[in-house]
C-alpha cells in the first residue's frame, strides 16, 4: 500500500494505492472518500506527480474507474460483457484484450 498526502491540493486531501488489487482510495476536502477500481500503478504515478491532483483525477481516474459500491455491474465498451465489481480482477485477465469498463450508475456528483 503506497500514500500520498497533498498539502497544497485545493480538492484532494490523501490518496492510497493497493497495487496488488489495483484500487485508488481518494479523500476529498468535502471528506467524502471515494474508491476506484482496476487502476494501473501508472495512474497512481500520475496522480503522484500531477500538478492538479484533482483536475488529474477528474481527467485521467474517473472516467475509467468505478467505485464498488455504487456500482451494480460493469460492462467492457469494447466487447460488452458484463460482470459484477467483485470479479473485476480475474475478467481483467481473462476475456484477452484490455477494457475499458462503464456503467450506468452514478459515480461521482
Amino acid at each position: 500500500m503506497e500514500e500520498i498526502l497533498f498539502e497544497n491540493s485545493t480538492q484532494v486531501v490523501k490518496a492510497v494505492y493497493t497495487p496488488e488489487v489495483r484500487t485508488l482510495d481518494v479523500w476529498f476536502k468535502s471528506g467524502v472518500p471515494y474508491r476506484y477500481l482496476d487502476v494501473p500503478a501508472e495512474r497512481f504515478e500520475g496522480l503522484r506527480t500531477a500538478e492538479s491532483p484533482g483536475s488529474y483525477l477528474a481527467r485521467n481516474v474517473r472516467p475509467f474507474h468505478m467505485f464498488p459500491d455504487l456500482c451494480l455491474k460493469l460492462e467492457c465498451m469494447g466487447c460488452h460483457k458484463v460482470i459484477q465489481p467483485e470479479d473485476l480482477a480475474l475478467a481483467r485477465d481473462s476475456f484477452g484484450h484490455p477494457h475499458a469498463w462503464h456503467t450506468g450508475c452514478m459515480v461521482n456528483p
